[in-house]
């Protein structure tokens, strides 16, 4: 019967026009090997398409884009939902904007193709209905399909090749209105290599109206790479043209591997009235990998008098080889722009060396600038290691200014191995700071497992320091388990700080678990008792 059901479908729909090869696809996965859930779910949800159970249909399939939505058949349900909804519901314009959704969001999906002539035929049908809009539509719909054939055509000829080929993408693109094809016509132009070619794109870079058409008219002249192009890169980076037009000039030029290029940049980073266009020369020198480029870069590091320039040169410096140590260490002890010495610090870790990591640690020690030696702290722990280990933890148990402890400790969690309960415990017994010690407490906790809990419930019947059991009680609560619930039982019961037992009841209540209000209803009946 089900067999009986897909051919009448499959006839149903092919006479309609709703959808081509792509359900002979479907027709074929319930031959294929073991399914996994997502596969299944589809599979149940399209053969309700199939036996034309729409509303069971519908439900399935909304059900399994929720539930899905990143499955590889994610686009094939939003196209049957579409499908059914017009089964269901008969309503040519709601299943309109439908297959007009799956079109936007779903455009390089299989069914693609589908959806746009489903959108000609129902657009058709609305226009017959007497809806004059949908006359617009269709005739929007039809020059879309009109210009993917005259696209491929064009491809077609690009790869013959002659001068014959080339003179009519030219003329196709001088008769062409709309900007979306004349933007993809100028991809095609550029792949010719003459001299001709070259001059039309020139022209179509400095004075086509569209910004967009313009901007790939830069990039295919960045690839040819030759006098007449750079020279014209050059002229648009230099014009009145927007912003956008002018960046892609510059850095088509930067790719180019020209002598005079790293000068040309520099003029730029010097001269241009828009700051915008300069800290795009800087990115634009970044790309460049002869050591010129790095010396300019430091040139405007060091004497720029713009701050926005020399960060931009400071950033561009950073994963530079010849960038020198000690003038980054400089950079943060000395420059008057905190920014600058933030990011120097971090230029500075990115230069994964002992040297790096002497300056980081100097730094560190001669700063007063507290966000310095916050991202010194930090840095150091990038470079990890057990001298870092021991660096870090050494700040953590023995600095009595808070702020400084918390930075060293944070920064050494990043260092930490997965599971190193030991030098939690240590911090959390020695360490000078509470909020040190208290934040030990939550990092166990967040190690898991039984040796975690184990620590938790010893350091919770031992303390003395009624602020380190609520932690503990805190901590307990935050792993969650059954097995901590006897724990927080005992202090709940027994604590002689009215501060722990109800945290420790709070604590059960957030647990929440049968054992969790067992324990709630033994605490209350032990008060009623009383």
């Amino acid at each position: 019967m089900r067999t009986a059901a897909k051919l009448f479908l499959l006839i149903q729909a092919l006479l309609l026009g709703a959808v081509t090869t792509p359900l002979f696809a479907d027709i074929s996965i319930e031959s294929g090997a073991a399914m996994d859930e997502a596969s299944k779910a589809y599979q149940n949800a399209y053969n309700l398409v199939l036996d034309e159970k729409w509303d069971e249909a519908s439900k399935a399939l909304d059900a399994f884009v929720k539930q899905y939505p990143k499955s590889s058949r994610a686009d094939d349900a939003a196209f049957w939902q579409c499908y059914v909804h017009e089964k269901s519901t008969h309503s040519y314009e709601q299943a309109f904007q439908c297959y007009s959704n799956f079109v936007k969001y779903h455009s390089q999906s299989g069914y693609a193709d589908d959806a746009k002539s489903n959108l000609i035929r129902l657009a058709k049908e609305c226009a017959k209905a007497g809806k004059p809009e949908y006359k617009a539509k269709l005739k929007s719909l039809e020059g879309d399909a009109d210009d993917e054939v005259t696209l491929q055509t064009l491809y077609a000829l690009e790869g013959l090749g002659d001068a014959d080929a080339l003179t009519a993408i030219v003329n196709y693109y001088d008769h062409a209105k709309n900007d979306s094809l004349r933007k993809k016509v100028v991809v095609v132009l550029g792949d010719f290599d003459s001299p001709q070619a070259t001059t039309k794109l020139i022209e179509i870079a400095e004075k086509d109206a569209d910004e967009g058409v313009r901007k790939q008219a830069v990039y295919s002249l960045g690839d040819r790479q030759n006098p007449e192009a750079m020279a014209a890169l050059k002229k648009i980076a230099l014009s009145q043209a927007e912003s956008d037009v002018r960046k892609a000039a510059l850095y088509a030029i930067s790719d180019s591997g020209e002598k005079d290029t790293v000068p040309f940049l520099v003029q730029v980073v010097q001269s241009d009235s828009e700051s915008e266009m300069s800290k795009a020369a800087v990115q634009a020198l970044a790309n460049i990998e002869d050591k010129s480029a790095g010396d300019a870069l430091q040139i405007i590091l060091k004497s720029g008098k713009d701050q926005e320039l020399r960060k931009a040169a400071l950033y561009a410096l950073a994963d530079r080889e010849e960038m020198p140590i000690g003038t980054l260490q400089d950079i943060a002890a000395k420059d008057a722009d905190p920014e600058m010495r933030r990011a120097a610090v971090y230029a500075i870790a990115d230069n994964d060396t002992p040297q790096s990591l002497a300056a980081l640690k100097q730094i560190y020690g001669t700063t007063q600038d507290e966000g310095i030696r916050k991202a010194s702290l930090y840095a150091i722990a990038q470079h990890g290691g057990p001298d870092v280990k021991e660096f870090l933890y050494n700040i953590a148990v023995n600095s009595t200014d808070g702020d400084t402890a918390q930075n060293a400790m944070h920064a050494l969690q990043e260092v930490l191995s997965d599971g190193d309960i030991n030098t939690l415990l240590e911090l959390q017994q020695k360490a000078k700071s509470e909020e040190v010690r208290k934040q030990a407490l939550y990092s166990i906790a967040e190690v898991g497992g039984a040796s975690a809990m184990n620590a938790l419930t010893q350091i919770l019947k031992t303390s003395q320091d009624t602020e380190v059991r609520v932690a503990a009680v805190n901590a307990l609560g935050e792993i969650g388990r059954d097995e901590v619930i006897p724990a927080l039982l005992n202090a709940a019961k027994s604590d002689s700080s009215v501060r722990v037992r109800t945290s420790a009841v709070n604590a059960l209540g957030e647990i929440g678990t049968p054992k969790a209000k067992a324990a709630l209803m033994e605490i209350l009946q032990g008060k009623d008792e009383q």
